[in-house]
């Protein structure tokens, strides 16, 4: 039995906020982060829709990777420029997001001056190229309204690539003087830099010499890059618009304006809080930091988080293709890496310290994704019930809209009855003992060690088991007994037979996933002789077996999802 010591009582947590005065002396080789100023004491919470953030954008991007590189019908220059950006976006959100997660999660502050340039390097170049694709697709857009014949002549993969490069060569020609610059400056006032990554106005402000021809560079650099990709946005939009009202149907001009639709969304974020940002540093001196950090964050985080989720749900083309591909659920990834990567660090490295309030953030997020895949297996059971029901009106009924409403539902779901679990623990003033007999911070664990009456805590958890993960396994038993129903009616046993095969699949994981956690809260309800040890196996195993287990069933009895893997792997060794 592996266990989690320290950290646990929350005044214990006090000295983290003393950070800036114990770091006054440091190294020359070192930055100290701020984060938020005036909003430290958040820094965990916000961390939580950050992280979020970080993993749709990761989850998103990689699959419009992997959909476009599959599919050879979106081997077209929308396509391969989203996918550029896509690339972008990756590389902007990991050269920010996890450092960032370190310091509200774990009080990471300090950061190496070599880090801390390469950082800004990548945060300014990468921005500027993404404006850049912005720009190629607008003209691909623009090229494929007003010039229709010509778009595969006009826009080849040869010139397609000559885009790319030059974008590429742009960001990083112009922002490589940015860290060369910082690196000649001393800086003998202070190492704080109050941002939560390394801008480089931030970080130039801690210079002890005039800065102002540095300053003016950077932001002319920054203005010029982005006023420019702005204006001849605009003129393609011109020209886009002065076609599309040309056309006879007003059918076509609806259809034409329609591809453009996921663009306009993507590049009206982008440069709305790329604007705001640019105009505090010039203008906003009276706009407090706080406002100003968190929309910097924002125009770095909010289009990786946005662009695939926009090009996803308005794209039929890969709509279609992500919606036939992504039925082994994507909550099963992000349920690992909550948990896995810091078991293996009790059983591998001893590492079995973890701090108050990572404890909560793990405390949250295991159960939330558990929350959801449950409700993913019931809107499953829904769509095998509507399938054998009602095949002629499949989809009508379950159509793109309430698809994207259902999921919503279940992520609001999981996110307001796991809301209260980590406010209820930070509430407990004193704790036993700071072992939790646990390999991860489990709810129960934790609050079965406090001092004081834990009775609300107790029928809090029953109820947050009984309203979700009780009512999804009683409605997915009615679906499946409505389904026997139905299917049983049917006359011919080869039509009978057909029909139960497709729900193959998803009773299998229902099997794997519901059995150990019946068995565990039977467990702890009635079996309270059972070895700890043979307890804690068990609830390790309901959240690591289904998310082991769910793609190999689904790729082996699925053949849609077994021939697209196929696809794959020929693409990657062609």
């Amino acid at each position: 039995m592996h266990t989690v010591r320290g950290g646990l009582h929350p005044h214990a947590l006090g000295s983290a906020t003393m950070e800036p005065a114990n770091k006054s002396q440091l190294s020359p080789s070192t930055f100290w982060l701020m984060g938020i100023p005036g909003l430290e004491h958040l820094h965990v919470w916000i961390g939580i829709p950050f992280c979020s953030m970080y993993i749709v954008a990761v989850m998103g991007n990689v699959t419009i990777l992997t959909v476009v590189r599959a599919e050879r019908s979106l081997h077209e220059p929308m396509f391969i420029f989203l996918c550029m950006l896509s690339v972008t976006d990756l590389v902007l959100s990991t050269s920010t997001l996890p450092r960032m997660l370190c310091l509200f999660w774990m009080g990471d502050h300090d950061i190496a001056f070599d880090a801390c340039l390469a950082q800004m390097f990548f945060i300014h170049s990468f921005t500027a190229m993404e404006s850049g694709f912005f720009l190629a697709m607008a003209i691909d857009r623009y090229v494929a309204i007003c010039d229709p014949l010509r778009h595969a002549t006009i826009l080849t993969h040869s010139r397609i690539t000559q885009m790319g490069v030059a974008v590429a060569l742009r960001g990083v020609g112009f922002f490589s003087p940015h860290p060369i610059l910082l690196k000649q400056l001393p800086y003998c006032r202070t190492r704080i830099i109050a941002h939560t990554y390394c801008e480089f106005m931030a970080v130039v402000k801690l210079a002890c010499v005039d800065t102002g021809a540095t300053k003016r560079y950077s932001l002319t650099v920054a203005f010029g890059i982005g006023s420019c990709d702005c204006f001849f946005i605009a003129i393609s939009y011109v020209l886009i618009l002065r076609a599309v009202f040309r056309l006879p149907s007003r059918e076509a001009s609806l259809k034409a304006l329609g591809t453009c639709g996921s663009h306009v969304c993507v590049i009206a974020v982008f440069y709305s809080t790329a604007g705001f940002t640019f105009l505090t540093h010039r203008f906003g001196h009276h706009v407090a930091p706080q406002i100003h950090i968190l929309v910097a964050n924002m125009y770095l985080l909010v289009p990786p988080f946005l662009n695939p989720i926009v090009y996803g749900v308005r794209t039929k083309k890969i709509r279609d293709n992500v919606l036939s591909a992504l039925r082994v659920k994507v909550v099963d990834l992000c349920l690992v890496i909550v948990i896995v990567p810091r078991m293996l660090g009790i059983f591998w490295m001893d590492a079995k310290e973890i701090s108050f309030d990572a404890c909560l953030t793990q405390m949250f997020f295991i159960p939330s994704f558990y929350v959801m895949e449950s409700g993913i297996l019931l809107a499953m059971a829904f769509d095998r019930f509507v399938a054998i029901w009602y095949p002629l009106r499949y989809t009508t009924i379950l159509d793109s809209n309430i698809l994207v409403k259902m999921a919503l539902a279940i992520l609001a779901r999981a996110v307001a009855v796991l809301t209260p679990a980590p406010i209820l623990t930070k509430r407990l003033e004193r704790f036993q003992t700071q072992v939790i007999a646990y390999s991860y911070c489990a709810y129960m664990a934790v609050v079965m060690i406090a001092c004081g009456d834990i009775s609300n805590h107790i029928v809090y958890g029953l109820l947050v088991i009984a309203a979700s993960v009780g009512v999804d396994l009683v409605l997915v038993i009615l679906s499946y007994a409505l389904i026997l129903h139905a299917v049983f009616r049917i006359p011919s046993w080869q039509a009978r037979s057909k029909a139960l095969s497709t729900c193959g699949s998803h009773l299998c994981v229902i099997g794997l996933f519901y059995s150990p956690v019946v068995f565990s809260v039977l467990s702890q309800i009635l079996g309270y002789h059972m070895a700890p040890y043979l307890q804690i196996i068990i609830d390790n195993l309901y959240f690591l077996v289904p998310p082991m287990v769910n793609p190999l069933i689904y790729a082996v009895r699925t053949k849609q999802i077994r021939e697209w893997v196929f696809r794959v792997l020929k693409c990657h060794r062609d």
